[in-house]
C-alpha cells in the first residue's frame, strides 16, 4: 500500500505485491511477465493520484431546457435537479466530491480522485441525456455537441 500526503489531504493507492516504488518511481519485478502488462496502467493511475493530490480535478456540466435548474444542499451533501420530470431529483454525492451550483445551469464538481469524479458527473448526466434534436438536458461544458436537423414537413 503506497500512501501519499499533502498539507491537507491523504490518498491511499493500492499495490500489488510485484511492484515496488522506490525513490519516486515505480519498477516492476522482471521476472513476472503477465505484471508486465499492468505496469503502464499502475504508472498512469499512480501519476493521476499525483496530479490530482496537487492540483484537484474539476469537471463541469452544463444544464439546458426550459424549466431545468439545480441546487446543492450542503446540509445533505446532495444536488436537487428540476430536470422536466414532474418531480425533483434528489442526487447524493460522495464524501470525497464537492460541489458547487455558482448559477442555476451549472455544476461544478471538484474532486482528488479522477475516477470518481468522472463516475459521478456521467451518473448526473445519465438523468437527462443530452438531446441533439431538442437541445435538451446536461452536457459536459468541455464537450462540443452537435444539434442536429430534424425532419422537414
Amino acid at each position: 500500500m503506497l500512501i501519499l500526503r499533502d498539507k491537507n489531504n491523504v490518498i491511499s493507492f493500492p499495490l500489488k505485491e510485484s511492484f515496488k516504488f522506490i525513490n519516486s518511481q515505480l519498477f516492476a519485478e522482471k521476472n513476472l511477465i503477465e505484471e508486465k502488462g499492468f505496469y503502464s496502467t499502475y504508472n498512469v493511475t499512480l501519476a493521476q493520484a499525483i496530479l490530482g493530490l496537487g492540483v484537484g480535478y474539476r469537471k463541469q456540466l452544463t444544464i439546458a431546457g426550459i424549466g431545468y435548474s439545480c441546487e446543492y444542499k450542503n446540509d445533505s451533501h446532495s444536488l436537487i435537479l428540476k430536470l422536466g420530470f414532474s418531480h425533483t431529483v434528489i442526487f447524493p454525492l460522495d464524501k470525497q466530491i464537492i460541489a458547487a451550483c455558482p448559477k442555476p445551469r451549472l455544476i461544478v464538481l471538484k474532486s482528488l480522485d479522477k475516477k470518481a469524479l468522472h463516475k459521478c458527473a456521467q451518473e448526473i448526466q445519465n438523468l437527462r441525456k443530452p438531446n441533439p434534436y431538442k437541445d435538451l438536458g446536461i452536457y459536459h461544458a468541455d464537450v462540443k455537441y452537435r444539434t442536429k436537423v430534424g425532419k422537414k414537413t
